[in-house]
C-alpha cells in the first residue's frame, strides 16, 4: 500500500473488508469498505494536508468521481482525525 496510509487510525473491533487506493489526476485516497457493531459501510481516506482546503460538497464531488454511487447517498466526514479525513457513505445497519 502507498505510504501516505499506512498510519491510517482503525478502531481495535472494525474489520476492513476490502481496501485499495483509487486516483484521479490530483487526489489520492484509500478506499475501504468495512464493519463494526453490524454496521457495514464504505468509505475513502485522504491525507488531511492534501484536502485540508476543500468544503465537504468538493470532497463528496471527489468521491463520486472515483467511485460509482447512488447521487442522493448521504455522507459522514470526519476532519483531521490522526492526519486524515474520512468520508463515510453507504452506511447498512444491520
Amino acid at each position: 500500500m502507498n505510504e501516505k496510509f499506512n498510519d491510517v487510525p482503525l478502531d481495535d473491533d472494525t474489520t476492513i473488508l476490502y481496501e485499495r487506493i483509487l486516483k484521479d489526476d490530483k487526489y489520492e485516497a484509500l478506499y475501504q469498505i468495512w464493519s463494526w457493531e453490524g454496521i457495514t459501510a464504505q468509505c475513502m481516506i485522504f491525507l488531511e494536508t492534501d484536502v485540508e482546503e476543500l468544503s465537504d460538497n468538493d470532497l463528496e464531488k471527489i468521491v463520486k468521481s472515483l467511485i460509482a454511487i447512488d447521487e442522493k447517498t448521504k455522507f459522514d466526514i470526519k476532519r483531521n482525525a490522526k492526519g486524515y479525513t474520512f468520508v463515510n457513505f453507504s452506511l447498512d445497519e444491520k
